[in-house]
Protein backbone atom coordinates (compact mmCIF):
# COMPACT_ATOMS: atom_id res chain seq x y z
CA UNK A 1 0.00 0.00 0.00
CA UNK A 2 1.26 3.72 -0.80
CA UNK A 3 0.82 6.83 1.13
CA UNK A 4 -1.83 7.71 -1.03
CA UNK A 5 -3.82 4.38 -1.00
CA UNK A 6 -3.07 4.56 2.54
CA UNK A 7 -4.24 7.83 3.16
CA UNK A 8 -7.70 7.26 1.47
CA UNK A 9 -8.29 4.33 3.64
CA UNK A 10 -7.64 7.10 6.56
CA UNK A 11 -10.08 9.31 4.81
CA UNK A 12 -12.95 6.61 4.85
CA UNK A 13 -12.55 5.19 8.45
CA UNK A 14 -13.28 8.63 9.26
CA UNK A 15 -15.53 9.50 7.69
CA UNK A 16 -17.57 6.08 8.33
CA UNK A 17 -16.27 6.14 12.34
CA UNK A 18 -14.91 9.45 13.55
CA UNK A 19 -11.41 7.46 14.18
CA UNK A 20 -8.36 9.37 13.07
CA UNK A 21 -5.42 7.41 11.44
CA UNK A 22 -3.42 10.36 10.33
CA UNK A 23 0.31 10.17 11.14
CA UNK A 24 -0.78 7.64 13.66
CA UNK A 25 -1.00 3.82 14.23
CA UNK A 26 0.14 3.35 10.27
CA UNK A 27 0.88 -0.11 11.12
CA UNK A 28 -2.34 -1.33 12.77
CA UNK A 29 -4.09 0.01 9.75
CA UNK A 30 -1.91 -1.25 6.72
CA UNK A 31 -2.27 -5.08 8.84
CA UNK A 32 -5.66 -4.49 9.01
CA UNK A 33 -6.15 -4.22 5.18
CA UNK A 34 -3.45 -6.66 4.04
CA UNK A 35 -5.11 -9.14 6.62
CA UNK A 36 -8.39 -9.10 4.78
CA UNK A 37 -7.12 -8.64 1.37
CA UNK A 38 -5.76 -12.04 1.73
CA UNK A 39 -9.17 -13.23 3.42
CA UNK A 40 -10.73 -12.20 0.06
CA UNK A 41 -8.38 -12.86 -2.28
CA UNK A 42 -7.90 -9.29 -3.54
CA UNK A 43 -4.45 -7.99 -4.53
CA UNK A 44 -5.08 -4.36 -4.81
CA UNK A 45 -6.12 -1.95 -2.34
CA UNK A 46 -8.58 0.54 -3.54
CA UNK A 47 -10.56 -1.93 -5.60
CA UNK A 48 -10.59 -4.16 -1.55
CA UNK A 49 -11.58 -0.06 -0.63
CA UNK A 50 -14.06 -0.56 -2.36
CA UNK A 51 -14.97 -3.61 -1.49
CA UNK A 52 -15.84 -2.50 1.80
CA UNK A 53 -17.88 0.63 0.69
CA UNK A 54 -20.75 -1.55 -0.78
CA UNK A 55 -20.29 -4.84 0.71
CA UNK A 56 -21.89 -4.79 4.55
CA UNK A 57 -20.12 -7.89 5.98
CA UNK A 58 -16.75 -7.22 4.67
CA UNK A 59 -17.38 -3.35 5.91
CA UNK A 60 -17.88 -5.08 9.68
CA UNK A 61 -14.51 -7.70 9.68
CA UNK A 62 -12.78 -4.63 8.33
CA UNK A 63 -14.02 -2.14 10.86
CA UNK A 64 -13.87 -5.46 13.71
CA UNK A 65 -9.77 -4.82 13.17
CA UNK A 66 -9.64 -1.68 13.34
CA UNK A 67 -11.91 -0.37 15.52
CA UNK A 68 -11.55 -2.55 18.67
CA UNK A 69 -9.84 -0.65 21.80
CA UNK A 70 -8.66 -2.78 24.57
CA UNK A 71 -10.96 -3.37 27.41
CA UNK A 72 -11.16 -5.33 31.02
CA UNK A 73 -13.10 -5.29 33.58
CA UNK A 74 -12.96 -2.83 35.95
CA UNK A 75 -10.21 -0.88 34.68
CA UNK A 76 -9.28 1.98 36.83
CA UNK A 77 -11.29 0.82 40.02
CA UNK A 78 -10.66 3.48 41.91
CA UNK A 79 -13.69 4.84 39.82
CA UNK A 80 -15.80 1.82 39.96
CA UNK A 81 -15.31 2.09 44.16
CA UNK A 82 -16.86 5.93 43.75
CA UNK A 83 -19.77 5.40 41.55
CA UNK A 84 -20.17 2.16 43.99
CA UNK A 85 -19.60 3.87 47.34
CA UNK A 86 -20.53 7.46 46.42
CA UNK A 87 -22.47 8.64 43.65
CA UNK A 88 -25.10 6.11 42.89
CA UNK A 89 -26.33 6.15 46.95
CA UNK A 90 -26.02 10.31 46.18
CA UNK A 91 -28.29 10.14 43.17
CA UNK A 92 -30.52 7.62 44.33
CA UNK A 93 -31.49 9.70 47.47
CA UNK A 94 -31.57 12.81 45.86
CA UNK A 95 -34.26 11.12 43.31
CA UNK A 96 -36.35 9.54 46.47
CA UNK A 97 -37.16 13.21 47.26
CA UNK A 98 -39.49 13.52 43.85
CA UNK A 99 -42.73 13.07 43.80
CA UNK A 100 -42.28 10.14 41.13
CA UNK A 101 -39.15 9.46 41.10
CA UNK A 102 -37.26 7.99 37.87
CA UNK A 103 -34.98 5.28 37.14
CA UNK A 104 -30.82 6.28 37.42
CA UNK A 105 -29.73 6.20 34.06
CA UNK A 106 -26.45 5.60 33.29
CA UNK A 107 -24.57 5.35 29.35
CA UNK A 108 -21.07 3.72 28.19
CA UNK A 109 -19.93 5.54 25.06
CA UNK A 110 -17.65 3.24 22.95
CA UNK A 111 -18.53 0.01 24.96
CA UNK A 112 -16.71 -2.15 22.71
CA UNK A 113 -17.14 -5.59 23.95
CA UNK A 114 -19.24 -4.59 26.39
CA UNK A 115 -16.52 -5.43 29.85
CA UNK A 116 -16.97 -1.31 31.14
CA UNK A 117 -21.23 -1.78 30.84
CA UNK A 118 -21.49 -4.92 32.35
CA UNK A 119 -18.22 -4.04 35.10
CA UNK A 120 -21.02 -0.85 35.90
CA UNK A 121 -24.02 -3.26 36.43
CA UNK A 122 -21.92 -5.25 38.91
CA UNK A 123 -21.05 -2.22 40.91
CA UNK A 124 -25.12 -1.21 40.83
CA UNK A 125 -25.47 -4.73 42.29
CA UNK A 126 -22.60 -4.14 44.57
CA UNK A 127 -24.01 -1.12 45.57
CA UNK A 128 -27.50 -2.98 46.64
CA UNK A 129 -29.14 -0.32 44.35
CA UNK A 130 -31.19 -2.96 42.30
CA UNK A 131 -33.34 -4.11 45.57
CA UNK A 132 -35.15 -0.89 46.54
CA UNK A 133 -34.23 1.36 42.60
CA UNK A 134 -34.15 0.40 39.32
CA UNK A 135 -31.39 1.36 36.92
CA UNK A 136 -30.86 1.61 33.33
CA UNK A 137 -27.68 0.89 31.88
CA UNK A 138 -27.60 1.46 28.05
CA UNK A 139 -24.06 0.23 25.74
CA UNK A 140 -23.05 1.46 22.55
CA UNK A 141 -20.27 1.33 20.38
CA UNK A 142 -19.71 1.97 16.28
CA UNK A 143 -18.68 -1.53 15.63
CA UNK A 144 -21.35 -3.85 15.43
CA UNK A 145 -18.88 -6.99 16.03
CA UNK A 146 -18.07 -5.61 19.07
CA UNK A 147 -21.79 -5.26 20.27
CA UNK A 148 -22.67 -8.69 19.44
CA UNK A 149 -19.79 -10.21 21.41
CA UNK A 150 -21.31 -7.48 24.43
CA UNK A 151 -24.77 -8.95 24.05
CA UNK A 152 -23.24 -12.83 24.33
CA UNK A 153 -21.19 -11.71 27.14
CA UNK A 154 -18.91 -14.49 27.10
CA UNK A 155 -15.28 -13.38 27.76
CA UNK A 156 -11.68 -15.05 27.52
CA UNK A 157 -9.03 -15.01 31.17
CA UNK A 158 -7.28 -11.69 29.64
CA UNK A 159 -10.75 -9.48 30.17
CA UNK A 160 -10.16 -10.35 34.25
CA UNK A 161 -6.97 -8.40 35.06
CA UNK A 162 -6.47 -7.40 38.63
CA UNK A 163 -10.60 -8.57 39.54
CA UNK A 164 -11.11 -10.83 42.26
CA UNK A 165 -12.07 -14.31 42.53
CA UNK A 166 -15.37 -13.44 44.33
CA UNK A 167 -16.42 -11.27 41.43
CA UNK A 168 -16.09 -13.76 39.33
CA UNK A 169 -18.05 -16.72 41.40
CA UNK A 170 -20.86 -14.11 42.08
CA UNK A 171 -21.48 -12.62 38.53
CA UNK A 172 -19.94 -15.57 35.90
CA UNK A 173 -20.43 -19.08 35.26
CA UNK A 174 -16.72 -20.32 33.91
CA UNK A 175 -17.43 -22.94 31.13
CA UNK A 176 -13.59 -24.65 30.19
CA UNK A 177 -11.88 -21.05 29.37
CA UNK A 178 -14.74 -19.00 29.49
CA UNK A 179 -16.12 -16.65 31.11
CA UNK A 180 -20.74 -16.67 31.04
CA UNK A 181 -22.07 -12.85 32.93
CA UNK A 182 -25.00 -14.42 34.78
CA UNK A 183 -28.30 -13.62 32.92
CA UNK A 184 -29.36 -11.36 35.56
CA UNK A 185 -26.37 -9.07 35.05
CA UNK A 186 -27.08 -9.11 31.45
CA UNK A 187 -30.65 -8.11 31.63
CA UNK A 188 -29.46 -4.53 33.09
CA UNK A 189 -27.90 -3.72 29.99
CA UNK A 190 -29.06 -2.79 26.87
CA UNK A 191 -26.78 -2.24 23.87
CA UNK A 192 -26.91 -0.77 20.76
CA UNK A 193 -24.61 -0.11 17.33
CA UNK A 194 -24.01 3.67 17.58
CA UNK A 195 -21.61 6.33 15.93
CA UNK A 196 -20.45 8.70 19.16
CA UNK A 197 -21.35 11.51 16.67
CA UNK A 198 -24.95 10.47 16.40
CA UNK A 199 -25.90 10.18 20.15
CA UNK A 200 -28.21 13.43 19.90
CA UNK A 201 -30.01 12.48 17.08
CA UNK A 202 -30.95 8.27 18.05
CA UNK A 203 -33.59 7.39 19.29
CA UNK A 204 -32.28 5.01 21.24
CA UNK A 205 -30.83 7.76 23.50
CA UNK A 206 -34.01 9.99 23.61
CA UNK A 207 -33.48 10.11 27.16
CA UNK A 208 -30.76 12.25 29.37
CA UNK A 209 -28.26 10.48 31.57
CA UNK A 210 -27.15 10.50 35.34
CA UNK A 211 -23.78 8.93 34.79
CA UNK A 212 -22.03 9.15 31.18
CA UNK A 213 -18.62 7.06 30.75
CA UNK A 214 -16.50 8.18 28.12
CA UNK A 215 -13.47 6.70 29.09
CA UNK A 216 -10.32 5.87 27.04
CA UNK A 217 -12.28 6.47 23.58
CA UNK A 218 -11.00 10.45 23.19
CA UNK A 219 -7.48 9.13 22.00
CA UNK A 220 -8.69 7.88 19.25
CA UNK A 221 -10.41 10.95 17.40
CA UNK A 222 -8.79 14.60 16.37
CA UNK A 223 -9.05 17.24 19.25
CA UNK A 224 -11.35 19.05 17.12
CA UNK A 225 -13.78 15.96 17.06
CA UNK A 226 -13.09 15.51 20.83
CA UNK A 227 -14.76 19.33 21.28
CA UNK A 228 -17.37 18.27 19.33
CA UNK A 229 -18.46 15.03 21.08
CA UNK A 230 -18.08 16.93 24.47
CA UNK A 231 -20.29 19.39 23.60
CA UNK A 232 -22.92 16.50 22.32
CA UNK A 233 -22.15 14.51 25.91
CA UNK A 234 -23.57 18.11 27.73
CA UNK A 235 -26.41 17.80 25.57
CA UNK A 236 -26.80 14.13 27.00
CA UNK A 237 -26.25 14.50 30.68
CA UNK A 238 -28.73 15.97 33.54
CA UNK A 239 -27.66 19.08 35.49
CA UNK A 240 -25.79 17.72 38.34
CA UNK A 241 -24.72 14.30 36.65
CA UNK A 242 -21.22 13.24 35.94
CA UNK A 243 -19.40 12.17 33.23
CA UNK A 244 -16.41 9.34 33.38
CA UNK A 245 -12.99 9.95 31.70
CA UNK A 246 -10.17 7.93 31.05
CA UNK A 247 -7.26 8.56 33.85
CA UNK A 248 -4.66 9.85 30.49
CA UNK A 249 -7.77 12.15 29.17
CA UNK A 250 -8.54 15.64 30.37
CA UNK A 251 -11.06 18.32 29.43
CA UNK A 252 -8.24 20.83 30.50
CA UNK A 253 -7.92 22.00 26.70
CA UNK A 254 -11.94 22.36 26.27
CA UNK A 255 -14.04 25.12 27.58
CA UNK A 256 -17.12 23.05 29.51
CA UNK A 257 -19.22 22.99 32.02
CA UNK A 258 -17.74 19.79 33.80
CA UNK A 259 -15.91 20.58 37.34
CA UNK A 260 -13.97 17.82 38.95
CA UNK A 261 -14.82 15.79 41.45
CA UNK A 262 -12.97 13.94 44.44
CA UNK A 263 -12.38 11.09 42.44
CA UNK A 264 -9.55 11.57 39.39
CA UNK A 265 -11.26 11.29 35.98
CA UNK A 266 -14.98 12.13 36.96
CA UNK A 267 -16.25 15.25 36.16
CA UNK A 268 -19.81 16.93 37.58
CA UNK A 269 -21.57 18.80 34.67
CA UNK A 270 -22.78 22.32 36.97
CA UNK A 271 -23.52 24.30 33.61
CA UNK A 272 -23.27 27.77 33.76
CA UNK A 273 -23.31 29.20 30.68
CA UNK A 274 -24.93 28.55 26.98
CA UNK A 275 -23.45 25.55 25.35
CA UNK A 276 -24.15 26.48 21.50
CA UNK A 277 -20.17 26.88 19.93
CA UNK A 278 -18.42 27.44 23.21
CA UNK A 279 -15.37 25.44 21.65
CA UNK A 280 -15.96 26.57 18.02
CA UNK A 281 -12.80 28.52 17.96
CA UNK A 282 -10.60 25.12 19.14
CA UNK A 283 -12.63 23.14 16.89
CA UNK A 284 -12.05 25.50 13.59
CA UNK A 285 -8.17 25.67 14.49
CA UNK A 286 -8.16 21.91 15.05
CA UNK A 287 -9.84 21.05 11.95
CA UNK A 288 -7.55 23.39 9.92
CA UNK A 289 -4.72 22.07 11.43
CA UNK A 290 -6.32 18.42 10.03
CA UNK A 291 -6.17 19.35 6.56
CA UNK A 292 -2.92 20.90 6.19
CA UNK A 293 -1.29 17.86 7.68
CA UNK A 294 -2.87 15.61 4.95
CA UNK A 295 -1.83 17.88 2.54
CA UNK A 296 1.70 18.11 3.65
CA UNK A 297 1.67 14.41 3.58
CA UNK A 298 0.91 14.57 0.19
CA UNK A 299 2.82 17.34 -1.28
CA UNK A 300 6.30 17.07 1.03
CA UNK A 301 8.73 13.96 1.79
CA UNK A 302 6.53 11.28 2.82
CA UNK A 303 8.69 10.33 6.03
CA UNK A 304 7.52 13.82 7.34
CA UNK A 305 4.21 12.52 7.97
CA UNK A 306 5.27 8.89 9.46
CA UNK A 307 5.31 8.54 13.32
CA UNK A 308 8.34 8.84 14.81
CA UNK A 309 9.71 5.06 15.30
CA UNK A 310 8.29 3.78 18.71
CA UNK A 311 9.68 0.30 20.21
CA UNK A 312 6.96 -1.57 20.24
CA UNK A 313 4.43 0.59 18.70
CA UNK A 314 0.86 0.47 19.85
CA UNK A 315 -1.09 -0.91 21.79
CA UNK A 316 1.57 0.36 24.15
CA UNK A 317 0.43 3.77 25.62
CA UNK A 318 1.76 7.20 25.34
CA UNK A 319 5.38 8.52 25.61
CA UNK A 320 5.92 4.65 27.04
CA UNK A 321 9.01 4.31 24.24
CA UNK A 322 11.69 6.22 22.96
CA UNK A 323 12.08 7.77 19.14
CA UNK A 324 15.11 6.43 17.69
CA UNK A 325 17.69 4.22 18.77
CA UNK A 326 17.78 1.80 21.87
CA UNK A 327 20.54 2.00 24.63
CA UNK A 328 21.65 -1.42 25.61
CA UNK A 329 23.66 -0.83 28.77
CA UNK A 330 23.32 -4.75 29.37
CA UNK A 331 25.11 -8.08 28.69
CA UNK A 332 24.31 -11.42 27.49
CA UNK A 333 25.16 -14.66 27.28
CA UNK A 334 23.87 -17.97 26.57
CA UNK A 335 24.21 -20.41 29.82
CA UNK A 336 27.57 -22.09 29.71
CA UNK A 337 29.06 -19.62 27.04
CA UNK A 338 31.92 -17.45 27.49
CA UNK A 339 30.77 -13.66 27.77
CA UNK A 340 33.53 -12.79 25.12
CA UNK A 341 30.92 -14.10 22.67
CA UNK A 342 28.14 -12.02 23.94
CA UNK A 343 26.47 -10.68 20.33
CA UNK A 344 26.29 -6.84 20.63
CA UNK A 345 22.45 -6.43 21.10
CA UNK A 346 21.99 -2.87 20.31
CA UNK A 347 23.40 -3.70 16.83
CA UNK A 348 20.94 -6.14 16.24
CA UNK A 349 18.29 -4.16 17.31
CA UNK A 350 19.54 -0.98 15.30
CA UNK A 351 20.04 -3.58 11.86
CA UNK A 352 16.95 -4.89 12.48
CA UNK A 353 18.24 -8.65 12.17
CA UNK A 354 16.50 -11.07 14.62
CA UNK A 355 18.80 -12.57 17.39
CA UNK A 356 19.94 -15.71 17.83
CA UNK A 357 17.40 -18.69 19.44
CA UNK A 358 16.97 -17.58 23.07
CA UNK A 359 18.72 -14.73 22.69
CA UNK A 360 17.08 -11.49 24.46
CA UNK A 361 16.49 -9.92 20.57
CA UNK A 362 14.17 -13.21 20.36
CA UNK A 363 12.81 -13.06 23.58
CA UNK A 364 11.89 -9.26 22.96
CA UNK A 365 9.80 -9.61 19.59
CA UNK A 366 8.25 -12.62 21.26
CA UNK A 367 7.26 -10.15 24.41
CA UNK A 368 6.26 -7.66 22.09
CA UNK A 369 4.00 -9.97 20.34
CA UNK A 370 2.55 -11.43 22.96
CA UNK A 371 2.13 -8.13 24.89
CA UNK A 372 0.21 -7.17 21.03
CA UNK A 373 -1.93 -9.56 21.04
CA UNK A 374 -2.91 -9.07 24.83
CA UNK A 375 -1.63 -12.40 26.01
CA UNK A 376 -0.30 -10.78 29.34
CA UNK A 377 0.20 -13.85 31.71
CA UNK A 378 2.53 -15.20 29.00
CA UNK A 379 4.27 -12.31 28.24
CA UNK A 380 4.90 -11.89 31.94
CA UNK A 381 6.23 -15.36 32.56
CA UNK A 382 8.12 -15.25 29.54
CA UNK A 383 9.53 -12.08 30.57
CA UNK A 384 10.48 -12.94 33.95
CA UNK A 385 12.25 -16.68 33.25
CA UNK A 386 14.22 -13.99 30.49
CA UNK A 387 15.10 -11.71 32.92
CA UNK A 388 16.95 -14.32 34.66
CA UNK A 389 19.19 -15.22 32.40
CA UNK A 390 19.40 -11.16 30.84
CA UNK A 391 18.79 -8.85 34.08
CA UNK A 392 20.25 -6.08 32.46
CA UNK A 393 17.75 -5.84 29.75
CA UNK A 394 15.77 -2.58 30.00
CA UNK A 395 13.92 -3.22 26.74
CA UNK A 396 12.38 -6.44 28.39
CA UNK A 397 11.90 -4.78 31.91
CA UNK A 398 10.05 -2.12 30.17
CA UNK A 399 7.64 -4.36 28.64
CA UNK A 400 7.18 -6.18 31.95
CA UNK A 401 6.42 -2.93 33.68
CA UNK A 402 3.97 -1.54 31.23
CA UNK A 403 2.12 -5.24 31.86
CA UNK A 404 2.08 -3.90 35.78
CA UNK A 405 0.98 -0.78 34.68
CA UNK A 406 -2.24 -1.71 32.70
CA UNK A 407 -2.95 -4.46 35.38
CA UNK A 408 -3.24 -1.38 38.28
CA UNK A 409 -0.26 -3.42 40.01
CA UNK A 410 1.42 0.34 39.88
CA UNK A 411 3.64 -0.58 43.00
CA UNK A 412 5.20 -3.43 40.50
CA UNK A 413 5.48 -1.28 37.45
CA UNK A 414 7.05 2.07 40.08
CA UNK A 415 9.53 -0.86 41.29
CA UNK A 416 10.61 -1.89 37.58
CA UNK A 417 10.92 1.43 36.24
CA UNK A 418 13.08 2.30 39.28
CA UNK A 419 15.26 -0.98 38.46
CA UNK A 420 15.51 0.35 34.80
CA UNK A 421 16.83 3.46 35.75
CA UNK A 422 19.11 1.86 38.37
CA UNK A 423 20.76 0.22 35.26
CA UNK A 424 20.72 2.94 32.75
CA UNK A 425 19.64 6.16 34.26
CA UNK A 426 19.29 7.77 31.09
CA UNK A 427 16.35 6.02 29.58
CA UNK A 428 13.33 8.36 29.56
CA UNK A 429 10.74 5.78 28.89
CA UNK A 430 11.29 4.90 32.43
CA UNK A 431 11.00 8.23 33.46
CA UNK A 432 7.97 8.98 31.89
CA UNK A 433 6.39 6.11 32.92
CA UNK A 434 7.18 6.48 36.61
CA UNK A 435 5.75 10.50 35.97
CA UNK A 436 2.30 9.17 34.72
CA UNK A 437 2.12 6.51 37.74
CA UNK A 438 2.90 9.62 40.41
CA UNK A 439 0.69 12.11 38.28
CA UNK A 440 -2.32 9.42 38.67
CA UNK A 441 -1.54 9.13 42.71
CA UNK A 442 -1.38 13.15 42.72
CA UNK A 443 2.34 13.42 43.60
CA UNK A 444 2.29 16.14 41.81
CA UNK A 445 6.51 16.94 42.54
CA UNK A 446 7.74 13.57 41.98
CA UNK A 447 5.43 13.59 38.68
CA UNK A 448 7.52 17.17 37.75
CA UNK A 449 10.91 15.69 38.72
CA UNK A 450 10.53 12.58 36.55
CA UNK A 451 8.97 14.23 33.36
CA UNK A 452 11.81 16.88 33.92
CA UNK A 453 14.34 14.05 33.54
CA UNK A 454 12.26 12.57 30.94
CA UNK A 455 13.44 15.84 29.01
CA UNK A 456 16.77 15.65 30.05
CA UNK A 457 17.29 12.08 28.90
CA UNK A 458 15.62 12.54 25.36
CA UNK A 459 15.47 16.44 24.76
CA UNK A 460 12.84 15.79 21.83
CA UNK A 461 10.35 14.62 24.38
CA UNK A 462 7.93 16.90 23.63
CA UNK A 463 5.28 16.05 25.03
CA UNK A 464 7.14 15.31 28.35
CA UNK A 465 7.64 19.00 28.60
CA UNK A 466 3.93 19.58 26.98
CA UNK A 467 3.11 17.57 30.32
CA UNK A 468 4.96 19.95 32.80
CA UNK A 469 3.13 22.23 32.07
CA UNK A 470 0.23 20.63 32.35
CA UNK A 471 1.04 19.19 35.95
CA UNK A 472 1.57 22.75 36.88
CA UNK A 473 -1.72 23.68 35.70
CA UNK A 474 -3.19 20.76 37.99
CA UNK A 475 -1.93 21.60 41.09
CA UNK A 476 -2.67 25.22 40.55
CA UNK A 477 0.57 26.97 39.43
CA UNK A 478 -1.03 28.51 36.46
CA UNK A 479 2.05 30.44 36.30
CA UNK A 480 4.59 27.99 36.31
CA UNK A 481 2.32 25.84 34.09
CA UNK A 482 2.50 28.61 31.33
CA UNK A 483 5.97 29.05 31.21
CA UNK A 484 6.53 25.78 30.97
CA UNK A 485 4.11 25.69 27.92
CA UNK A 486 5.65 28.29 26.47
CA UNK A 487 9.34 26.13 26.74
CA UNK A 488 7.35 23.49 25.14
CA UNK A 489 6.13 25.63 22.08
CA UNK A 490 9.91 27.44 21.69
CA UNK A 491 11.29 23.16 21.83
CA UNK A 492 8.96 22.46 19.11
CA UNK A 493 9.95 25.00 16.81
CA UNK A 494 13.53 25.29 17.03
CA UNK A 495 13.30 21.24 16.28
CA UNK A 496 12.24 22.44 12.84
CA UNK A 497 9.69 21.74 9.80
CA UNK A 498 9.68 17.96 10.96
CA UNK A 499 8.86 17.70 14.09
CA UNK A 500 5.52 19.15 13.25
CA UNK A 501 4.21 16.34 11.33
CA UNK A 502 5.81 13.58 13.62
CA UNK A 503 3.76 12.05 16.35
CA UNK A 504 4.47 11.52 19.82
CA UNK A 505 1.46 10.18 21.70
CA UNK A 506 -1.00 10.64 19.16
CA UNK A 507 0.15 14.74 19.04
CA UNK A 508 2.07 16.09 16.55
CA UNK A 509 4.49 19.12 17.03
CA UNK A 510 1.81 21.74 15.26
CA UNK A 511 -1.13 20.13 17.90
CA UNK A 512 1.04 20.82 20.90
CA UNK A 513 1.82 24.41 19.82
CA UNK A 514 -1.90 24.83 19.08
CA UNK A 515 -2.99 23.95 22.54
CA UNK A 516 -0.09 25.15 24.42
CA UNK A 517 -0.82 28.71 23.16
CA UNK A 518 -4.73 28.04 23.56
CA UNK A 519 -3.83 27.04 27.22
CA UNK A 520 -1.50 30.10 27.90
CA UNK A 521 -4.50 32.75 26.53
CA UNK A 522 -7.55 31.05 28.64
CA UNK A 523 -5.22 31.69 32.11
CA UNK A 524 -4.32 35.36 30.46
CA UNK A 525 -0.81 35.18 29.99
CA UNK A 526 1.56 36.53 27.57
CA UNK A 527 2.50 33.99 25.30
CA UNK A 528 5.42 33.56 22.89
CA UNK A 529 5.05 35.00 19.50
Amino acid sequence: MNQQEFELFCLYIREVSGIDYFGKNEVTLKTAVKERMRATGMSEPIAYLNRIKTDKDEYREFLDLVTTPETYFFRDNEQFEFLKNNLLPQIRDSKLQLPSPPPIRILSCGCSTGEEAYSVAMAVKEAMLIRDYHVDIVGFDINEKNIEKAKRGVYPKYSFRGVGNEIIKRYFEVKGLKHHVLPEIKEMVTFYTLSIFKINSSPFLSRNYDIIFFRNVSIYFEYADVATIINNLERKIVPGGYLFLGHTESLMNIDTGFVKSPCRGVYKYSPGQPLPDRTSHLTHELSRMSASKLSMARSGDSSAAKPISFLPTKPLPPGWIIPGKVKQTGSWSASGSDSSKTPDIAATVDSGRPGPPGSPEECYREAVGLFESKRFAEAESMLKTSLTHCPKDTRLRLILARIYADSNKLDEAAECCRQIIGIDELQAAAYFLLAQINLSRHRWEEALANFRKTVYCQPEHFTAQYYLGLTFIEKGDLESGCRELKTTIKMIETMGQDCLTRVIEDYSGKQIIRLCRDLVDKHQLPRRE
